[in-house]
Parts: C-alpha cells; sequence; structure tokens
C-alpha cells in the first residue's frame, strides 16, 4: 500500500535518509517493466553520491530483499563491496516509521503503528475496501495476488459496505419521516 520506502544508515554520522519509490512503479505496466528495481538503482547511485561514498574502502550492507536484485548486479558490475544482510533493529523501525508516515500523509488510520506489521495488511486492505473507486490508486497492484485473489475480495467488501451503509441510511430517513408526522 502506498509508496515504498527505501532507508540509509550512516553510522559515522548517526544520519538517516528516506527516498520512496511511488506507488504507480508497483502498478501496470511499470510494475512489468521492473521500473520499481531500476528506480531503486538511481535512488542507491544518487544517496552514494551524495553522501560522497568511498569506493575502495567503504562497505555496504544491503538488504536481501528482491527489490534490490540490480543494485547488487550495479555493485558487481563497478566492484563496489557489499554484503547482503537482514535488515533490523534502529533502521527498520526508521524505515518503518517513514512508511506509516507516508501512509498516514494519504489518509489511512492512525492506530496503525510499527508493532502490528503482521495485522497491517489487513489494516490497509480494509482501509482501500472502505473506499475502493477513490483508494484503489494506493495499492501496488502488480503483484499477481492482488489480480488473482484479493482485488476481488476488496470490491466484494466495497460492495457490502456500499449497501449496508445505504440500508442504514435509508432506515435512518425513514425513522425521521416517520417522527415528523407526528
Amino acid at each position: 500500500m502506498g509508496d515504498a520506502v527505501i532507508g540509509f544508515y550512516v553510522p559515522e554520522k548517526e544520519k538517516y535518509i528516506f527516498r520512496n519509490i511511488p506507488v504507480s512503479y508497483f502498478q501496470h505496466p511499470k510494475w512489468e517493466q521492473d521500473f520499481p528495481m531500476k528506480y531503486t538503482v538511481e535512488i542507491i547511485e544518487d544517496v552514494l553520491s551524495e553522501l560522497k561514498f568511498n569506493q575502495k574502502s567503504d562497505l555496504i550492507h544491503i538488504c536481501s530483499g528482491n527489490i534490490f536484485n540490480l543494485v547488487r548486479d550495479m555493485f558487481k558490475e563497478k566492484k563496489i563491496q557489499f554484503k547482503d544482510v537482514k535488515i533490523e533493529g534502529n533502521l527498520q523501525d526508521a524505515v518503518e516509521q517513514a512508511l506509516l508516515d507516508h501512509l498516514k500523509s494519504i489518509g489511512v488510520n492512525s492506530k496503525i503503528t510499527i508493532e502490528n506489521g503482521k495485522k497491517r495488511f489487513f489494516q490497509l486492505f480494509h482501509w482501500v475496501s472502505n473506499n475502493f473507486p477513490k483508494r484503489r490508486i494506493f495499492v501496488k497492484s502488480g503483484f499477481k495476488s492482488w489480480g488473482k485473489k484479493w482485488e476481488a475480495v476488496c470490491i466484494e467488501r466495497y460492495r457490502k459496505n456500499k449497501n449496508k451503509n445505504r440500508k442504514s441510511r435509508s432506515n435512518h430517513n425513514n425513522s425521521q419521516n416517520y417522527r415528523k408526522i407526528f
């Protein structure tokens, strides 16, 4: 849901840097053209340049996630020293918080926290399904599971919620009319 966030930590400066990959890159047709992975390479190159990265002495710890596959290829090609690692601790928390801030900026309920990571998918799913026509633009719809299963479930939930709200408004209006007669 929403943009993806990439985080950098520079220990010598105790500095965090964040960059977003737009959600549109995870949608058709950009998803099929590897836009997220290509853009990740651009982000990494820009930040390394900004940090005045020393290729001869600096070792980069890089997340082992698939979105960094082209980055690893670029590092190998340019002979940049790197090590695949699982990102955890302060950097992981900082990236999660940057993502939460982004989600809140697009209107997601503020009850979402770092701690509820496993529940987050369904919280975000319910948020989208409550107003699917307007919120579908925030879905990373390029993933196969969205097209095969989740989009249909989301649309069905939206329709049920819409019908429930109509009935509720209709009952409310009828009770108001009833009172007006007496």
